[in-house]
């Protein structure tokens, strides 16, 4: 059995973890243990190892919503799985 299978109730429902493992999966350690998550399409700040993350945990599987925290002093990556479009219709957009 999986741990998304032991971890699973018929509604979704919100639990904070921190990443032990990132690849092309995360691995998550949640209260009850570690599982396979996902990064949600929503989430464009990077998950490292050690962050503090916050899942959604469904039926389906385990999705990564957001990083809450991260090591000190360790710089913020945005990343996306496909090409990004940044639209600011009123006023152009300034990165810097």
């Amino acid at each position: 059995m999986t741990a998304v299978k032991k971890l699973a109730r018929p509604e979704a429902y919100l639990e904070t973890g921190s990443v032990e493992r990132v690849g092309a999966t995360l691995l998550v350690r949640l209260a009850a243990s570690s599982c396979e998550a996902r990064r949600a399409k929503s989430c464009l700040v990077a998950p490292e190892a050690g962050d503090k993350v916050l899942c959604a945990i469904e039926p389906e599987g385990v999705y990564v919503l957001a990083v809450l925290d991260g090591r000190d002093g360790a710089p913020t990556k945005l990343a996306t799985d496909g090409d990004l479009e940044v639209q600011a219709p009123q006023d152009p957009t300034h990165l810097a």
